[in-house]
């Protein structure tokens, strides 16, 4: 058996839920997960980073109980809500492009930061 802990501590508080819906689904409590050594999904964080995992003898008996009380609850949602900081902007966004939230977000006036050249509709450089 292995234990899979993501790394980052915002994310870990987080994480709660499947990985997905599938029958194979990885389930996490607050960032820690517990698979069976030959779980394909150990191979994808031992490959990608962020995840710390560690040879255990057994699921500890207070990840089981929170664990029955996740999959109760039924349907989650699977990562965050996303927003494009280009329609949305909000205050401490970073790298919100110019005019954004003013102009329209796929034409001409609305800038992403570290654009070498303005776009020109015609699409040569200015």
């Amino acid at each position: 058996m292995q234990r899979i802990t993501v790394q980052n501590e915002g994310n870990r508080r987080a994480l709660n839920g499947p990985t997905n819906h599938s029958d194979d689904a990885v389930w996490f409590v607050e960032g820690v997960a517990y698979v069976d050594n030959g779980h394909p999904f150990l191979a994808y964080v031992r490959c990608s980073g962020g995840y710390d995992v560690e040879r255990v003898d057994q699921v500890p008996a207070d990840y089981a109980a929170a664990l029955a009380e996740l999959r109760a609850l039924g349907s989650f949602r699977l990562g965050a809500p996303t927003r494009d900081a280009a329609v949305d902007p909000r205050p401490g966004d970073y790298g919100v492009p110019v005019n954004a939230g003013k102009a329209n977000p796929h034409g001409p006036h609305v800038i992403a930061p570290k654009t070498v050249e303005p776009w020109q509709p015609d699409g040569a450089p200015a």
